[in-house]
Protein backbone atom coordinates (compact mmCIF):
# COMPACT_ATOMS: atom_id res chain seq x y z
CA UNK A 1 0.00 0.00 0.00
CA UNK A 2 1.35 3.42 -0.96
CA UNK A 3 1.19 5.58 2.16
CA UNK A 4 2.08 8.78 0.27
CA UNK A 5 -0.96 8.37 -1.99
CA UNK A 6 -3.19 7.83 1.07
CA UNK A 7 -1.80 10.94 2.77
CA UNK A 8 -2.34 12.93 -0.44
CA UNK A 9 -5.99 11.80 -0.54
CA UNK A 10 -6.49 12.84 3.11
CA UNK A 11 -5.00 16.27 2.45
CA UNK A 12 -7.24 16.74 -0.59
CA UNK A 13 -10.33 15.70 1.38
CA UNK A 14 -9.40 18.00 4.26
CA UNK A 15 -8.88 20.89 1.84
CA UNK A 16 -12.28 20.35 0.21
CA UNK A 17 -14.00 20.17 3.59
CA UNK A 18 -12.23 23.39 4.62
CA UNK A 19 -13.45 25.18 1.48
CA UNK A 20 -17.01 23.99 2.03
CA UNK A 21 -16.82 25.10 5.68
CA UNK A 22 -15.69 28.61 4.66
CA UNK A 23 -18.48 28.83 2.08
CA UNK A 24 -21.15 27.81 4.61
CA UNK A 25 -19.82 30.34 7.14
CA UNK A 26 -19.98 33.10 4.51
CA UNK A 27 -23.55 32.16 3.62
CA UNK A 28 -24.55 32.17 7.31
CA UNK A 29 -23.04 35.65 7.77
CA UNK A 30 -24.88 36.96 4.69
CA UNK A 31 -28.18 35.47 5.89
CA UNK A 32 -27.68 36.80 9.43
CA UNK A 33 -26.78 40.31 8.25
Amino acid sequence: MNSSLFERALLLLAGLMGLFGINTMRQRKELGA
